[in-house]
């Protein structure tokens, strides 16, 4: 018998989990253009804006503005254009 190994279940944390899920979301935006890139760029959005008005965020000892503008930052990016991006990208959804 292969000895066992006890992996122990990581607790969900929702501003880590939200923070890392950001920082992949960009690093696939970095990499796509067009539509597609829009349409990363839209979920983006809506990340940044569960960020800035969940509660969770709301109590955490980190500014959470700081690191939507950090993680942005980092890949050449604004929230100004990921916003932009984003309308465009929902616009397209929709014709």
């Amino acid at each position: 018998m292969v000895g066992s190994k006890n992996y122990a279940p990581q607790e969900y944390d929702v501003v880590r989990d939200t923070i890392s899920a950001l920082e992949s979301k960009v690093r696939k935006i970095q990499g796509s253009y067009g539509y597609e890139g829009d349409r990363l760029c839209a979920e983006a959005m809506e990340m940044i804006n569960y960020m800035q008005t969940d509660e969770s965020f709301y109590y955490w000892s980190g500014d959470t503005d700081s690191v939507i503008e950090k993680i942005l930052e980092n890949a050449g990016l604004s929230e100004a254009e990921i916003h932009h991006r984003a309308l465009r990208g929902e616009d397209a959804m929709y014709t």
